[in-house]
């Protein structure tokens, strides 16, 4: 009989993990995967061997998705940590899923009634996180004004883009769905129109820890900005080529003034070029 393995090296303080206590974890990975694990703890190397490849493959693809979930630790959205873990459920399921079906055959109507209890105690949280998932309606939208003023921002030439700082108090001004500026802070305006923002999608920067708050004032000190010269000053030092200005926010100066031209106007959003 053919035999395959699969070789990983990993993190030597993270060896434990992959062994358990007294070995518990190691052993239930072998007896699922039909397998056999073999830990260097010293040198951070994992074996596997097995005759069946499929099952050498998801036993290699659980440990890595184990490990990714305690490897990679951020430190502005602890949740995302646990959504790491979510691919390692993904496939120790298909795990339970076989365990189900053998109970079933083996104990036939004692076991049919046990999978069909067990299977049924998973409804409620499967149907709030479909409820939580696939609401009604959606909860945020980028209307077909918006799109078409993104659109027209796309075919300009290259340059950096500023628009109003996100505002959570927003939100309550708007019934779903609610306009995307309004819903949460990304960064449509850039993914849209293929243009980098001076500063947007502030959850992500928070996430890789990066300093985005001077960054973040200072687009507000721009917006804010009343002296024509200052506004000026401000748009070249941090070299702003173009504002996108939903018309919700009210924002109105003299164009020539600030040193800017309205290149682009519908109902809902306003663009200007830096002169």
């Amino acid at each position: 009989m053919q035999e395959f393995s699969y070789h990983l090296r990993i993190p030597k303080d993270r060896i434990a993990v992959i062994i358990g206590v007294k070995g518990k974890i190691k052993k239930e990975l072998e007896e699922l995967t039909k397998s056999k694990l073999s830990i260097d703890s010293g040198e951070g190397e994992v074996s596997m061997a097995g005759s069946d490849s499929f099952k050498l493959f998801i036993l290699s693809f659980l440990i890595i998705s184990l490990l990714l979930s305690l490897l990679f630790i951020q430190k502005g959205a602890n949740f995302n940590t646990i959504q790491f873990f979510y691919y390692f459920l993904l496939i120790f399921n298909f795990f339970a899923a076989y365990t189900l079906s053998k109970i079933w055959t083996k104990w036939k109507k004692v076991g049919a009634v046990l999978v069909v209890t067990i299977v049924f105690l998973t409804i409620p949280t499967t149907w709030d996180t479909l409820q939580n998932y696939l609401p009604s309606r959606p909860p945020a939208m980028v209307s077909v004004k918006e799109v078409e003023a993104l659109q027209f921002l796309k075919k300009q030439p290259d340059g950096v883009v500023l628009s109003f700082n996100f505002d959570a108090h927003l939100r309550d001004r708007f019934v779903e769905p609610k306009p995307l500026f309004a819903y949460e802070s990304t960064a449509y305006v850039s993914a849209f129109s293929g243009k980098p923002e001076f500063t947007a999608d502030t959850v992500k920067l928070e996430i890789l820890g990066a300093d985005y708050k001077g960054r973040s004032q200072t687009q507000k000190d721009i917006l804010a900005a009343r002296e024509p010269e200052v506004f000026k000053k401000m748009l070249k030092t941090n070299k702003i080529s173009y504002l996108y200005l939903p018309k919700f926010f009210k924002f109105s100066i003299d164009n020539e003034l600030y040193g800017i031209k309205r290149i682009f106007e519908n109902e809902e959003v306003d663009i200007y070029k830096v002169l």
